[in-house]
């Protein structure tokens, strides 16, 4: 049987996941995090590998390249 936990319970992502709904401004990350955090322990296990490599590109508090929270295509205007 697979271990499933929900996203209050998920100590590797619980603290990234209430960042990005706390944010100023709304983004992809934020309203994706809003929909996570309601998800139940089945669904939030079939997300949690994908929000680990979102995570890894979109954390704010890494240095780098990768902290940037815009697509890596885009241009700014």
């Amino acid at each position: 049987m697979r271990i499933t936990v929900a996203a209050f319970e998920d100590r590797m992502l619980n603290g990234w996941l209430l960042e990005l709904i706390a944010e100023q401004s709304p983004s992809f990350l934020s309203f994706l995090a809003e929909a996570v955090v309601t998800a139940s322990p089945e669904d939030y296990s079939l997300i949690r590998p994908g929000l680990f490599d979102l995570k890894r590109r979109y954390d704010t508090r890494r240095k780098g390249p990768c902290a940037e929270r815009t697509h890596p295509g885009a241009t700014t205007p």
